[in-house]
């Protein structure tokens, strides 16, 4: 067992945790509500202000410990902080604009690329930074690499859809012959 998955998890301040359907727990905060699902064989003992993640005798529970304590730990952040991410668009007449739940990326093709954006996920633009915010770390960062995957920065000049803060390694290009 990994030694991250015996430390307990300590519910923080205005969290509740509650049991659901089968192996579904239900994480209420100050942001909102998230439903974290738990795999088969891994149960959660509820103490006063601790969670304790534990398995039956089988190998392959075992092997999920760590896992799904990290769910929760993420779960519990989500509900009291939440999660942002954002996109940084780079390129000569690169935009994006929201409308109607739809994110409309203007990213160098002949076409506008619209991306659906989920109800649980806030997303905003500023200028040429896409923001976007929500409880479930997953499901942010799963629509963020979605939304980078529609134009991928390139090596060569850098263009493309990429996260604010990231390094693109750059290539030379041809070379000149002599």
């Amino acid at each position: 067992m990994s030694k991250q998955a015996k430390k307990p998890v300590m519910i923080p301040r205005g969290v509740t945790i509650q049991p659901g359907d089968g192996n579904i727990f239900v994480i209420r905060g100050d942001k909102g509500c998230v439903e974290v699902s738990l795999h088969k064989g891994v149960t959660l003992q509820i103490e006063e202000e601790k969670v304790f993640v534990q398995s039956g005798p089988s190998l392959k529970e075992f092997a999920f410990l760590g896992l799904n304590r990290s769910f929760i730990v993420n779960a519990f952040e989500g509900v009291s902080r939440g999660f942002e991410k954002r996109l940084e668009l780079v390129g000569v007449g690169f935009k994006a604009n929201i409308k109607n739940n739809i994110l409309d990326l203007n990213v160098g093709f002949s076409h506008v690329t619209q991306v659906r954006i989920p109800e649980d996920l806030q997303v905003t633009v500023e200028k040429n930074v896409i923001v976007v915010r929500g409880l479930d770390k997953r499901q942010v960062g799963q629509f963020s690499a979605m939304v980078r995957s529609i134009r991928e920065p390139e090596p060569y000049k850098g263009k493309g859809i990429r996260y604010l803060g990231e390094i693109i390694r750059r290539k030379a290009g041809k070379s000149a012959k002599k």
